[in-house]
């Protein structure tokens, strides 16, 4: 263990799960969870707990905020004093009603959402797994895994998209938690021994059905879109132009335009 895995505690897990770290941070639990099976599955049953009760509780988000919650019912009255337990009542509830208080709602405001966020995720990723064939796993030589928040609904099904006619094999598959829920990661390799990284992974509330675009990720080239709630992201150390051909096969593939 090292002493990065060291600092890396259920506070910080929880922070992480919340959207309560900042970028930097957040890349770092990113690493700590992908070489820590046992803290991901912890991490993925937070998540699924988050999700449910977020769910469970999306018409009161929709709800017009009560008049006694109004800004002006909630300022210091002139006359007497609230005591302090009914000042922080009114303060949760408002908190909760304005959905800052669940999960992963309450997001930094320099940390990046939406398709930039699944870049930065997919590159993370790509560089913790492209060497290490042994971390990916293989089902009768194509996996199929599942993204989701929801255990109950044990997600959605994805197959490893299939792109040996751009010159790629498929090395393996991983779930990987992200604070969006799981998402699955694909990893390729071509005859010049370059790998790219394929991920996918719902998304929540934004660019939830976006064209194709560049994404900016640390030391490499990224393409993410998105369709029906389902976002992509391909990402690679090659140059944009070729990194956008590939991108497109993955697109047509996973779309069925290129059936």
């Amino acid at each position: 263990m090292t002493e990065e895995d060291d600092s890396v505690g259920d506070d910080v897990l929880h922070a992480y799960v919340d959207g309560l770290l900042d970028a930097r941070s957040s890349a770092r639990v990113d690493r700590h969870l992908a070489n820590n099976p046992e803290a991901a599955a912890r991490v993925g049953a937070w998540q699924a707990d988050t999700f449910a009760l977020r769910r469970a509780l999306a018409h009161k988000a929709a709800e017009p905020v009560p008049d006694a919650l109004s800004p002006g019912r909630l300022s210091p009255p002139r006359r007497g004093r609230r005591s302090s337990g009914q000042a922080i009542a009114a303060g949760i509830a408002a908190a909760f009603l304005s959905g800052t208080g669940v999960g992963w709602l309450g997001r930094g405001p320099s940390e990046p959402h939406g398709l930039a966020s699944l870049g930065q995720q997919a590159a993370v990723a790509q560089r913790v797994f492209e060497h290490d064939p042994h971390a990916l796993d293989r089902v009768n030589g194509a996996p199929v895994l599942r993204v989701g928040f929801d255990a109950t609904d044990r997600g959605r099904v994805v197959p490893a998209p299939d792109l040996r006619t751009a010159g790629y094999d498929l090395l393996g598959g991983r779930v990987i938690p992200t604070k969006q829920g799981s998402a699955a990661l694909f990893i390729y390799r071509n005859h010049e021994n370059q790998r790219i990284g394929v991920m996918v992974r719902l998304m929540i509330g934004i660019d939830t059905d976006a064209a194709m675009r560049p994404v900016p990720v640390d030391g490499a080239t990224g393409y993410a879109w998105s369709r029906r709630g389902v976002g992509f992201s391909v990402v690679s150390g090659q140059d944009e132009t070729r990194l956008h051909d590939i991108a497109e096969v993955v697109r047509k593939r996973t779309t069925g335009e290129g059936s």
